[in-house]
């Protein structure tokens, strides 16, 4: 419902959702489960859709939902991202991760970009305590990205697990368990 309101530039504005790209915004494994999440909204008359999977609105008592959950919940608004800090990583942070951080209604976190004086594993942990959720990458296997998603996750601080196609099979297998969005580029998930 945040993504519609988000998305809308007036209350009732019908707003375009490709189901086969956009199911991370529902933090759905599939499309399915995603078409399953917004029928679910349209049953309890949160949202209406003027194309089922494709145009979908947001109502009044949605509208109304997310400004009682607003007034009864504190949530952080950060969301930390733990990725390998390669020259060649840098469109996907920037079209790929911040992008849709974003446009999700968080700030993105990554802390190569944070000014400070102190030690950087102190940064680091405070950062993801800090965050509503995470968005791990394994490209590269990088031994940090693993200890701040097993961190974040010990604390139940959701994690996106995300690795580039190529990289996907020598994932360490306590994390292969986890269902990983895997991405080809920065604009294409598969």
């Amino acid at each position: 419902m945040r993504y519609f309101e988000i998305k809308s530039e007036f209350f009732g504005q019908p707003i375009e959702t490709d189901i086969d790209l956009d199911y991370p915004i529902g933090f759905c494994t599939n499309s399915s489960e995603f078409i399953n999440l917004l029928d679910y909204l349209t049953d309890q008359e949160l949202i209406k859709t003027a194309e089922k999977g494709k145009v979908y609105q947001l109502k009044f008592e949605g509208l109304k939902r997310l400004d009682d959950l607003r007034k009864t919940i504190t949530k952080k608004r950060q969301a930390f991202i733990a990725m390998w800090f390669d020259a060649e990583m840098n469109e996907v942070y920037y079209n790929g991760f911040k992008k849709a951080i974003l446009d999700s209604g968080y700030e993105p976190m990554k802390i190569d970009f944070k000014e400070h004086n102190n030690k950087i594993d102190d940064e680091i942990i405070a950062e993801i305590r800090n965050s509503g959720f995470m968005v791990a990458d394994f490209t590269g296997h990088r031994g940090g990205v693993y200890y701040e998603a097993g961190f974040a996750h010990g604390l139940g601080i959701p994690v996106i697990w995300t690795c580039r196609k190529s990289d996907f099979d020598n994932l360490h297998f306590d994390t292969r368990q986890y269902n990983h969005i895997e991405w080809e580029s920065s604009g294409r998930i598969t």
